[in-house]
């Protein structure tokens, strides 16, 4: 099973959110319709599970795309006949043109997430 599959039959087995004041027994009208919850705690853990999932999902897409540009950064070196500054040759990434600095300093981030 896909991550996205996973997310999706998570995300079916959580119930609709109840309103807050309904379910608390609200005796004042105004405060109806502001708040929305899960009348069970379970719930929660399984959105935050789906969530969680999600976040890494977006976490490895952007450790790919950092990859990637690396490696295109070592390619330009490798299809050179002379030797490249790679600090200072650039590659598209993050939807801009990026050079080496750029990338050292994404990578340490990446690192200091694990």
């Amino acid at each position: 099973m896909e991550d996205n599959e996973i997310v999706q039959a998570l995300r079916s087995m959580l119930p609709k959110k109840v309103d807050y004041a309904e379910l608390v027994g609200s005796p004042v009208p105004s405060s109806y319709g502001i708040s929305f919850v899960y009348s069970d705690d379970e719930d929660y853990v399984i959105e935050q599970a789906a969530d969680l999932i999600e976040k890494q999902q977006v976490d490895n897409d952007r450790k790919t795309e950092l990859l990637k540009a690396c490696l295109s950064l070592l390619e330009k070196q490798n299809d050179s006949p002379v030797t490249l500054n790679l600090l200072c040759e650039t590659v598209f990434y993050d939807e801009a043109n990026c050079d080496g600095y750029c990338l050292i300093e994404d990578i340490k981030a990446c690192l200091n997430r694990l």
